[in-house]
């Protein structure tokens, strides 16, 4: 039964090259991650924000007793 083994796409001086476009490939993908991480928290607290202004009265905190 043969193992089954690594074989690189590229072979040779653009071996390195590959391995560049990898670790571009996947920090692309956590920085767009990130922004969306970043987009839902700024939804969230405007979401927040909505509900606060529609549930408190007009003086704010000080109007709540």
């Amino acid at each position: 039964m043969a193992l089954a083994h690594y074989t690189p796409l590229v072979v040779g001086p653009f071996a390195a090259i590959e391995g560049l476009e990898w670790v571009g490939y996947y920090f692309c993908m956590g920085f767009i991650v990130f922004l969306l991480v970043v987009l839902s928290v700024v939804v969230l607290l405007i979401v927040i924000a909505i509900i606060l202004v529609a549930i408190l009265p007009d003086g704010g905190w000080h109007g709540v007793r």
